[in-house]
């Protein structure tokens, strides 16, 4: 059964910019993960964001996943990249941000914060 929209949200041009920059300064690969002691059922996780990347002439969408202990990271059907802090920091806001989330990844979320 396909799982609900949790939440959306639309980011103007130079934010989204931004993410753009984010995602492609990345490191080809997944993670970071921990996926020792996981069970195979929840290794990926309930949660993800999908990206959304539109301009005049086309759309394309990109796959991040951060739930889960195992294959974090952007999957845009190319290419798939690491989690960073300068993507998931700006994208996990507001609605989207998660109430739970991996040591790996909170680290992520925290690095170069005052939080």
């Amino acid at each position: 059964m396909p799982q609900p929209l949790l939440a959306s949200r639309l980011v103007g041009a130079d934010e989204a910019v931004r993410l753009l920059e984010a995602l492609r300064a990345a490191p080809e690969g997944t993670g970071p993960d921990n996926p020792r002691n996981c069970a195979s059922d929840v290794q990926l996780g309930e949660e993800l964001v999908v990206l959304r990347v539109s301009d005049v002439d086309q759309s394309r969408e990109v796959v991040v996943r951060y739930s889960g202990c195992s294959g974090h990271g952007t999957d845009d059907g190319t290419v798939r990249r690491e989690l960073s802090s300068g993507l998931l920091q700006p994208l996990l806001v507001g609605s989207l941000r998660p109430d739970m989330l991996s040591s790996q990844v909170q680290r992520l979320m925290t690095q170069g914060s005052s939080r």
